[in-house]
Order: structure tokens, then sequence, then C-alpha cells
């Protein structure tokens, strides 16, 4: 970690300002965890990989869970998933941190984007979402929230919720989280977003690591499935009701030790 933070550039608002510092100042305690140098130098390389594989790609490439995950989220009457599911989130992330591995931008076109709208719905405190090429920007740092357009800051934020941008590496950041600190999400990243096995494996080691004792990993369709079905310290949490008949592809495990 740097000894001085991201400042937000000249020009902005102060209400925008200390927005960005709040949120900057957040991230140095969250991102407490230093990587040996070996680990830091695989976990660089597998990134430049992952970097690499994704650009290459084109649209034909992309399944309907990794292009299309929001509709998966929506219910029968195309509203943000279902009450009893919302309530169940709610119950266990109201005032909590919550990560969104390969979120993406958290306002689009000048409304807020799904994830955001969730977090927001279910009370979480912080929402940060991570990506390192939907954020649109060159700057790749891990350890501060991404200035892309300020504005957002105070358009998407309310009392209860903040949301904080970082442009980073998925497996970079997840690395450099506390232990047992946070709960995650993650949509649609799945074997034909990250198709290194390596990665996957780093990737899911540090989830597993890094979620809080009574934490939640869920979301969709996602490489983190199979092994937190399969890992002893994680249980299958129902997340809709029997006969709602909706949740295909949808997934979610609670850190019971």
């Amino acid at each position: 970690m740097p000894e001085e933070l991201a400042k937000p550039n000249e020009g902005i608002s102060a209400k925008e300002r200390l927005a960005v510092e709040r949120k900057n100042a957040f991230l140095a305690k969250f991102l407490t965890r230093n990587p040996e140098s070996a680990e830091k130098k695989l976990h660089l390389e597998l990134a430049a990989k992952q970097r690499m594989a994704f650009s290459e790609w084109d649209e034909a490439q992309f399944t309907p869970f990794s292009k299309h995950w929001e509709q998966v989220l929506l219910n029968k009457e195309g509203t943000l998933f279902s009450p009893d599911f919302l309530e169940k989130l709610s119950h266990d992330l109201r005032g909590d941190t919550l990560v969104d591995l390969g979120g993406s931008v958290p306002i689009s076109e000048g409304k807020l984007t799904t994830m955001p709208n969730i977090a927001r719905e279910i009370g979480v405190r912080e929402y940060i979402t991570v990506d390192s090429a939907g954020l649109m920007t060159d700057k790749t740092e891990v350890d501060r929230v991404v200035e892309v357009n300020f504005d957002l800051y105070t358009k998407v934020d309310t009392p209860e919720t903040e949301v904080l941008a970082v442009n980073a590496d998925m497996l970079d950041f997840v690395s450099r989280v506390t232990d047992g600190s946070a709960n995650f999400v993650l949509n649609g990243i799945d074997g034909n977003v990250i198709r290194d096995e390596e990665y996957r494996e780093e990737l899911v080691k540090h989830v597993v690591r890094a979620t809080k004792l009574g934490g939640l990993v869920w979301g969709n369709t996602s490489v983190v499935e199979k092994p937190l079905s399969e890992n002893e310290n994680f249980q299958p949490v129902r997340i809709f009701s029997e006969g709602n008949g909706h949740d295909f592809g949808m997934f979610c495990y609670k850190k019971v030790k």
C-alpha cells in the first residue's frame, strides 16, 4: 500500500472531494493483506493472461449468462429478485460490505446499474465494484477508487450505502482483502470469462479466505459455485421459496466456520 492514496482531480466540488477521500480511507483499512512477492508476481502474471484472453474474445464467445446475467436476476414481473430473496440478503448483509467481482460500472447512461440498486435495496453499507475492463479507465491502482466520473458519487451514494468503483484485476484485489472481512457477489463470472484454471483456483482460494464468518458468497453462474459446494466451511442457503420457479443459475453460500 502506498503511503499516499489517490487525490481527487482539481475542479470537483468539495462534497465530491470528501466522498473520494473518505472512500480511499476505507479501502486503505479494507485492503490490509500484503501478498508475498512470489504470490504477487504470480497474480500479476495471471492477471495479464486474463486481460489478454478477454481482449481477444468476440461476442459470440459469451454465454447468455456472461452477457445477459441481469435477466436471470429479474423475477417474473421484471423487478429485481423476489421479495423472499431480498429479505434474506438484507438480513445477512444490511450494514455490511459487499464486493462485486467483475461488477463493471455502477452507473450507466445516468442510471444506477443492477447490482448497486440491489445493494441499496438490501441496505449494504459499502458496495465495492471491482473490474479491470468494464470501468473504462487507464488507472490500474488496486488501492483507490476510480476517478471515472466524480459526479456519480453524489448521484449514487445514500446515507445508508456508499458505492466504490475500483479499477483492478479481481484476483489482485481479493488477494489484498483482509482475512474474514467481506461478502462477495459474482454474476456471470463463468468459465467463459475466466478460462485459466490456475487463475480460477487462486480466485476461489482468496474469496474463501476473505469471506467473513457468517458472510455470504452469492450470484449466478460463476466459477466459485462448485468449489464452495464442496467446501465444508460453507453451507448452501436456499434463496427462493419453494415453487418460485425462478432460481435458475443462482447460488448462495454462507460461511459457517
